[in-house]
């Protein structure tokens, strides 16, 4: 990195970047001409013309001169002590001791772009310079990198949330330790719960046992949640605390295509009712695990807990349904295929006062 053979070290624009300011410049041309074209056309006693010109045409000249320049211009010098651009229009020194650090190093499509941020708090960003070479690397290795200086200080922070909490141990090494066992183990339950519910979703065979199986995770996360308060949440992500609600978002949402396919709701009077109970006291077992949640924060739980709310109800009420089926005498009154689909327009029954579409199965057609 020191060797003095390696600077002054030179990087122009590439290819690519050249082509495209000549591009920018010739379509300001391009435009400056049509002005100028437009302008000759209008009443030569008015002054409008020079007005346009004056107004318009002068800044398009200048854009146009501008970018024409720019793809012939611009170039990265790098010294042993200091950086430079240099330009027909100006050029900056940028010395190593007044760059605080980088941030937003990366590749785009093989071209690097990283910001310099200098101890005064200004900020240079280098693009459209080709590739990053090892020199220039070593370059950005002497800085620290916002991005790394963040992730080491949050990472000390979940560390330090990790051993304070009392609810993994009574010394810092076993919270650690109890708390990285726990972390494996709720991977490891994460990817049964994904399995459970793309079973549900795809092959839902035995159909109670499948069904069954997806409506008690999201409760018997809630469960271990309520009853080992302080190590578990199931919506914010506390630091020290592990996040049990992801377990649920998947089977959640199989329960909830299983209630639109599987289930047509005849009467939501009672189910509704029961849909609102069940959604308030799972949310505030939620609440009670949390502590409480910020109002900003409150729609994705609740929503979710709705969303279980619904398919549940419907899908128990579905399975443990053992009355007897009620005869209703009716009249078809026309009969339709959507999307493969089958409905017969039945006559109001039941204290229905208009008729209604109905799904069947093709055979009752």
């Amino acid at each position: 990195m020191s060797d003095p053979s390696n600077y002054p070290r030179s990087y122009e624009y590439r290819a690519g970047t050249k082509v495209a300011w000549l591009i920018g410049g010739i379509l300001f041309l391009l435009a400056l001409c049509a002005g100028v074209y437009f302008a000759g056309r209008l009443n030569e006693a008015s002054i409008l013309p020079t007005v346009f010109t004056a107004v318009v045409a002068a800044p398009f000249a200048g854009l146009a001169l501008a970018c024409l320049v720019s793809a012939f211009n611009g170039r990265l010098v790098l010294f042993a002590d200091r950086l430079e651009f240099r330009s027909y229009f100006k050029t900056r020194h940028l010395g190593f001791e007044d760059i605080e650090r980088t941030q937003n190093a990366q590749n785009l499509f093989g071209v690097f772009v990283i910001v310099l941020v200098t101890r005064a708090g200004k900020r240079f960003t280098i693009s459209d310079f080709g590739r990053m070479d090892d020199i220039f690397k070593d370059f950005i290795d002497r800085f620290p990198n916002k991005e790394e200086v963040a992730e080491l200080e949050a990472e000390s922070a979940h560390y330090d949330a990790v051993v304070t909490n009392q609810a993994f141990g009574g010394t810092a090494e076993e919270r650690a330790a109890n708390f990285n066992r726990n972390a494996i183990r709720v991977n490891r339950i994460g990817w049964l719960c994904l399995g459970i519910g793309f079973w549900a979703i795809f092959y839902p065979r035995p159909y109670l046992l499948c069904v069954a199986l997806t409506m008690s995770i999201p409760p018997a996360a809630i469960a271990v949640a309520v009853l080992a308060p302080g190590r578990w949440t199931v919506h914010e992500n506390f630091p020290g605390r592990l996040n049990l609600g992801a377990l649920a978002l998947i089977p959640i949402l199989a329960l909830v295509i299983r209630a639109l396919s599987g289930v047509q709701q005849v009467d939501w009077t009672a189910p509704l009712a029961t849909v609102a109970i069940l959604t308030l006291a799972i949310f505030l077992l939620i609440l009670k695990v949390e502590g409480g949640l910020k109002p900003t924060k409150v729609w994705a739980p609740l929503l979710m807990t709705c969303l279980y709310a619904w398919a549940a109800t419907l899908l128990l009420n579905q399975m443990l349904d053992a009355a007897d089926p009620s005869v209703v005498p009716l009249e078809v009154v026309g009969k339709r295929v959507l999307d493969g689909d089958h409905y017969l327009n039945l006559s109001p029954w039941a204290g229905r006062t208009r008729e209604d579409d109905y799904e069947v199965v093709r055979q009752i057609v």
